[in-house]
């Protein structure tokens, strides 16, 4: 949401409800009525894609899922209950972060809002990668938040509005590349599956009231494509101050969130889905790419602005 290659001006007076200090450039073209009613488009955006994840928990049994989990989980799978409600948090806090911006415009106290949006990010992240991340978790998102915190209050503008951008846009990559390797794993475990995985989709494992629902990697791809146009949209606001670019930025919203809302919708008891390859050396790597292609994107744009 936030554009950085306007820096070099100094932040206005914000347009938001209580006219504080705001990141958001003043620009003839971008009509106040519009910056709001885009926000309100993307809050109700969300609203349905948290309605579509939270009917997990109004019309499935959480014990029946649970008992066909424990049936053949293991450390070699994703733990799915824990998934679906933390994207259901992830979603709940991007509405938060939301709801700041009609009240803050951008600006630092919008960045405590946003940083819970980016720690649900992170929390889904280290879910996605470590086979104890249930547990550690709520540790590094307790170390991670006041990190932010600090350096969005305490820096100055420029440097405040391109932190909290640079760190954002790590997590956006990251999770990305976690969703693909998800669907490729899950792609080839469906296509190349355990004898566990064999029996438990035999005709003998399955209660009467069962139905299969198909191979859960064409579900995962609703996580693909939510990344994808998340980080797409937030890269796109990055390069360009105009009302036009703040509309792409509000539309991968206003798509991702909705996705993720039917990924939760969509599974079933019996969609299991494995992990895909993870060591620290690779995960390493994978943070080094979202890294640099962070910090280029940021110091793109600072010299544009600059330049």
């Amino acid at each position: 949401m936030l554009s950085l290659s306007s820096l070099s001006s100094p932040p206005p007076q914000a347009t938001g409800i209580l006219g504080l200090p705001a990141w958001r450039p003043e620009d003839p073209v971008f009509p106040l009525d519009g910056f709001i009613a885009s926000l309100i488009a993307i809050i109700l955006a969300m609203i349905l894609g948290l309605s579509l994840a939270k009917r997990f928990s109004l019309f499935h049994n959480r014990e029946k899922m649970s008992l066909v989990d424990t049936s053949v989980i293991s450390d070699d799978y994703i733990p799915r209950v824990p998934l679906m409600n933390l994207i259901q948090v992830y979603i709940m806090a991007t509405i938060i972060s939301a709801v700041f911006v009609l009240i803050f415009d951008l600006s630092k106290m919008f960045a405590m809002a946003g940083a819970l949006h980016n720690a649900a990010e992170v929390a889904l992240i280290i879910l996605l990668t470590r086979t104890d991340g249930p547990m550690i978790m709520y540790p590094i998102i307790l170390a991670y938040l006041p990190v932010v915190w600090a350096v969005s209050t305490a820096a100055p503008w420029p440097f405040d509005a391109g932190f909290f951008k640079f760190q954002g846009l790590i997590s956006d990559f990251l999770l990305f590349f976690c969703t693909v390797r998800l669907y490729l794993a899950n792609r080839y475990h469906h296509f190349h599956p355990t004898p566990e995985r064999e029996a438990f989709l035999s005709e003998e494992c399955l209660s009467e009231d069962d139905e299969y629902e198909g191979p859960v990697y064409k579900r995962i791809m609703f996580l693909v494509l939510a990344s994808a146009f998340h980080t797409a949209g937030n890269l796109f606001a990055t390069f360009s101050p105009s009302f036009g670019a703040f509309l792409v930025f509000i539309g991968s919203y206003a798509i991702a969130f909705p996705l993720y809302g039917c990924f939760v919708f969509t599974l079933g008891p019996r969609d299991h889905m494995i992990r895909f390859p993870s060591t620290p050396t690779k995960e390493l790597w994978y943070f080094l790419a979202a890294f640099v292609l962070s910090a280029g994107s940021v110091g793109y744009a600072f010299a544009k602005a600059f330049s």
